[in-house]
This record gives C-alpha cells, structure tokens and sequence, in this order.
C-alpha cells in the first residue's frame, strides 16, 4: 500500500496498491473492495479533485508489482478515474524511458502537480490539458516525492537533498533553510495546515512524522518537530481536523528485483 485518498462526499476511502496494481475503496460498515485495476500497473499517488468528480491515480512499471508484463516495465501514466462508478476517465502517459510518475497534488482549480521520481523533474497538467508539461526540467532533482501546492508555489521533497519551492510559473527550485542540526532528507509523503506541514520522513529508522513550522513566504523551516516514530510510512492525509498515517505498508517484504522476501 502506497497511498491514501478520502471522498468526504462518499464517506469513503480509497488506498492504492503497488503490487497488487489496484485502487481499493471501502465505505463505512463494509469490508475493503476493488474500485480499480484493469490495465493498470503499480499505483502509486492518489489524488482527489473532489469539485469535478475525479480521482486522480499514477501508475507505474514497478518491479514491486504482480505479473507484469515486459512491455509495461518503466511506462507511467496519470490515470483519472470517476470516484463514484470506477469508470476510467482519461489516461496520460510521460513518454519515453527513465520516469517513475510517483506523488502527486491536485490544486483547488483542478490543476495537476506529479513528480518524477526517477526522472527528477516536477510536472503539471491544466484542467482539460492533454499531456503533462514539465514545471522544472527533467534532472532538477534527484528522488522528488509529494508536491504540496502553496500560495505562490509548490513545495517539493527531494528524497537526498531536503525540502524546495517552486515558482507556480516554473522556473529555479529555492531551497528552504532549515534549523541547525536538522536533516530533511528522506522526506516523502506530506500535507500542509496553514503554515504547519506534516511529513513522513522514511529515509531514516525507524521512520517518524515530522511537524514543520514554516515562515510566511515559504522560503525558512523555523521548527522541526517530530511527532511519532512509525514503521514503514509513507504518506499522510488531513481529513477533518485528524492526520491520518499510512504505515505498516509492506515495502519491506519485497527485495530490490521486486521479488517476495520469504
């Protein structure tokens, strides 16, 4: 398990799964279901755009999922899906090997933020938009996890170098400055309350959340505060005044060639 979404509309929730290359969704009351799979392979971020009815998905050529197929190592899409019928929407692939289409962030206007893990660029698709435009080139980063839309920008984790903002029009990452002695490498999933941002950090162990206070423009972390110590997390949701976690997601049980560790 990878990712977490919820539909306020609904009352449920939806969690992504990497190796079993599907979208699970569960209502109150009943047990977990699959909303989708056909035709797709690990998913990764889920992203809801709760005004138009869209659930967002990215779906990767992982080693880490099930019966893959050779043809569909290193592809990745962004995937749309109706929240309500399952029904696949759209489906817009980042051409080309070396991209991992991995986190993502859905802005109020329906626009489309998705990181490039392998690739190390920052993308972005408009409303009605029919291919992903690159914010920052391909390279600009080494490992970019979860985009977090800020006013004026976007705040990216680079998993080996800390914590940047970019320009909403595109253009140079700034690198936040951060208390003595903090380390903000190893950052992935995150959600931002105010100028209060929640982050997992698994590049470290055992993998913690962290409570970043920052400054007005986005540009200094003025506290770091860690908040739990968790094992194997990766992302993290704000629904209704509560930080829900995703852990205990089972990355650890499969080797680098994608195979079950016995």
């Amino acid at each position: 398990a990878e990712d977490l979404a919820f539909d306020a509309a609904t009352g449920r929730w939806f969690v992504s799964s990497v190796h079993r290359r599907e979208i699970l969704v569960k209502a109150s009351g009943r047990p977990w279901r699959v909303f989708a799979g056909r035709g797709l392979s690990g998913v990764l971020a889920l992203g809801l755009d709760a005004p138009r009815r869209c659930l967002w998905a990215t779906s990767v050529g992982l080693p880490q999922a099930a019966d893959l197929i050779a043809a569909d190592r290193d592809r990745s899409a962004l995937v749309a899906f109706d929240p309500d019928s399952g029904r696949e929407l759209r489906r817009i692939p980042l051409e080309g090997q070396g991209h991992a289409l991995g986190d993502m962030a859905v802005a109020s206007d329906g626009t489309v933020f998705v990181t490039d893990s392998q690739g190390g660029g920052l993308y972005r698709l408009d409303p009605g938009g029919k291919a992903l435009a690159p914010l920052v080139a391909p390279g600009t980063f080494r490992s970019p996890q979860t985009p977090v839309v800020v006013e004026g920008g976007i705040l990216v984790p680079d998993y080996s170098k800390g914590l940047a903002f970019v320009p909403a029009s595109g253009g140079a990452a700034r690198w936040l400055e951060v208390p003595a002695g903090a380390d903000l490498r190893g950052l992935d999933g995150m959600a931002l309350s105010g100028h209060r941002l929640y982050a997992v950090q698994n590049g470290v162990s055992p993998n913690r959340v962290l409570a970043l206070d920052l400054d007005a423009g986005f540009a200094k972390v003025e506290r770091v505060t860690v908040l739990m110590k968790v094992s194997e997390a990766t992302h993290v949701l704000l629904q209704g005044g509560a930080l829900f976690l995703l852990a205990d997601n089972g990355w650890d049980r499969f080797g680098p060639d994608g195979a079950l560790v016995k």
